[in-house]
């Protein structure tokens, strides 16, 4: 637990704050790099890549620049779509969809049919919980 402590009041340092926006906001152009030239097309039916790609890019470059609450919010309220989102296919569509078909390749669930929405989950609640411990002093 001082460990968790620790970690905790290191992210609550504005320095520290700014270098995760940055290296969010870079980690976010390498992911959608190859995939932004399919801007036009729908990621989710009624919503463009172009928007799925630039409203985190607009929202971790204001916050890198000013680090404010309102934009925090803006950040935690994306994260939260996303997460639901991504809980949501991991659910249905590899679960309920695979195991509901006419045939069933395995009767069995395998290591990697578990560990792998695990693993998912995991990484979405890091994300969230370093995002949510973020929470910068200013107004």
């Amino acid at each position: 637990m001082i460990f968790i402590k620790k970690i905790s009041d290191k992210l609550k340092v504005d320095k520290t704050q700014r270098i995760i926006y940055a290296f969010g906001f870079i980690l976010w152009i390498i992911y959608w790099f190859d995939k932004f030239k399919y801007y036009d097309l729908e990621y989710i039916p009624g919503i463009k890549y172009i928007w799925i790609f630039s409203i985190p890019i607009f929202l971790f470059s204001i916050q890198f620049l000013l680090n404010n609450r309102m934009i925090w919010r803006l950040i935690i309220l994306f994260s939260s779509l996303i997460t639901f989102y991504v809980v949501s296919i991991t659910i249905f569509m590899d679960v309920l969809v695979n195991f509901n078909r006419d045939y069933v390749p395995q009767t069995f669930w395998s290591i990697d049919m578990i560990l792998s929405p695990i693993l998912i989950l995991l990484i979405l609640f890091l994300i969230n919980w370093t995002l949510w411990k973020m929470k910068p002093e200013k107004r």
